[in-house]
């Protein structure tokens, strides 16, 4: 079971989920799964986050029907196995110690 489960709401980020999901795993701290929740997209978003779970075993993805971005979380959070849960934007690039610094910081 990974320590850390990272949610990514996926609406419309065709153009920009490639680079979130890149400084995703990136990471220094590199015990996650990351979820990413295709919200009804039709743009080729739901395309985008198959091909990159085809690519990293610690990527699992669900499709369903657009309900906005809280519908979205929600279904990630009802599929979380890590022991925390972090939250990214589909349009976000963070930083590589991101998680690394956040779980050293709940650890203390």
């Amino acid at each position: 079971m990974p320590t850390v489960s990272i949610l990514v709401p996926v609406y419309k980020a065709e153009k920009t989920l490639d680079a979130c999901v890149e400084s995703i795993l990136a990471q220094t701290f590199t015990d996650f799964e990351l979820l990413l929740v295709d919200d009804g997209s039709h743009d080729g978003s739901a395309e985008v986050c198959d091909a990159l779970a085809a690519q990293d075993t610690r990527i699992r993805v669900f499709h369903q029907a657009n309900g906005g971005p809280a519908h979205a979380r929600n279904t990630g959070l009802d599929n979380v196995r890590g022991d925390y849960i972090g939250i990214v934007d589909s349009d976000d690039l963070i930083e590589p110690t991101m998680f690394e610094t956040l779980y050293n910081a709940v650890q203390a």
